[in-house]
């Protein structure tokens, strides 16, 4: 954020409710500068689906086992 922010630290820390010296502190242990920053992987359309699909199965595995726990309860509870 402090290196691709327009911001000047001080309104950054401001904004996260730190100090400016503990912002930069952060940044320093971090051994990251907007130059040293390694640029975000742009996904291709197939890795895009691959992963639409795999959050797919996921979400219906969880939806699935919500509902064999609203089961248990409603069995458990009498």
């Amino acid at each position: 954020m402090l290196n691709s922010s327009q911001k000047p630290a001080s309104q950054i820390a401001k904004d996260l409710g730190c100090s400016t010296s503990t912002l930069l502190d952060w940044q320093k242990r971090s051994g990251q500068t907007y130059k040293t920053m390694k640029k975000p992987h742009q996904a291709t359309a197939q890795e895009l689906e691959a992963e639409n699909k795999r959050l797919k199965r996921e979400l219906a595995f969880v939806i699935e086992q919500r509902e064999i726990l609203k089961k248990a309860a409603v069995i458990l509870g009498r």
